[in-house]
């Protein structure tokens, strides 16, 4: 009995082992995978238009791409070219100002 109990602890801990050693290589070889560098897309902004539409605006590369999606698929919509500005002010001014007079 007890050599059944020692072979059960022992293969349990095999188990857990091997478990534990392939997350460790998984995390390893994402991180060996994934781009050091700015990413190419993101998203930029999304509008929910139903619980399952929605349209999203995707910046890649030099471009703004507005899409639809939906249940059915993902439809291009519309595509623009942007220019980024370094001096570009992208704050929002809503006309008020912290002076007094």
């Amino acid at each position: 009995m007890t050599y059944y109990i020692l072979k059960l602890v022992l293969m349990l801990a095999l188990v857990v082992g091997l478990a534990v050693g392939s997350l460790f290589l998984l995390k390893r070889y994402h991180e060996l995978q994934g781009p050091k560098g700015k990413k190419l897309l993101r998203i930029v902004e999304t509008l929910a238009m139903s619980p399952s539409q929605k349209l999203a605006v995707v910046a890649f590369g030099d471009k703004h791409i507005l899409l639809a999606i939906s249940r059915s698929g993902i439809v291009r919509l519309s595509q623009q070219q942007v220019s980024p500005s370094p001096n570009e002010d992208r704050s929002i001014d809503d006309g008020a100002s912290d002076e007094k007079d």
